[in-house]
């Protein structure tokens, strides 16, 4: 095993140990270690998705969930993240234009004071740069 290697390893088994993949950490281990080859790494990792998968088949079924409920819950997930992010545009672009409005207000009223010979009258920003 060459150094480059060996320290892609050492980070791949840090990485999967923040994340909490434990039978991935141990698989890497087992390649870092050179304990196994790579192909019986692959074997134990495709048996280990069967397992889960089955673990999950059987959880699924024990609370009543079928796949296809599943699968209309990914789909309605993902349209409320898209409504989610339109909204959040919408409202980023609305405070965009209300902050515009107040700016061109302040001209306006600077222009009356000028206009008028009021002076003394400190006009104050309502947007955030001005508080």
């Amino acid at each position: 095993m060459n150094v480059l290697g060996a320290l892609l390893g050492l980070v791949l088994m840090i990485f999967l140990a923040e994340t909490g993949e434990l039978p991935i950490l141990i698989l890497a281990l087992l390649l870092f270690l050179n304990v196994a080859d790579e192909d019986t790494v692959v074997a134990l990792a495709r048996k280990l998705g069967k397992l889960y998968y089955k673990l999950n088949k059987g959880i699924w079924n024990l609370l009543g969930i079928r796949e296809e409920d599943l699968k209309l819950n990914e789909v309605l997930n993902e349209l409320l993240k898209k409504e989610a992010n339109w909204r959040a545009r919408r409202v980023s672009e609305i405070a965009k234009r209300q902050s515009q409005r107040d700016e061109v207000l302040k001209l306006i009223y600077k222009r009356i004071m000028e206009e008028t010979g009021i002076e003394g009258v400190n006009v104050r920003s309502t947007t955030k740069e001005g508080s």
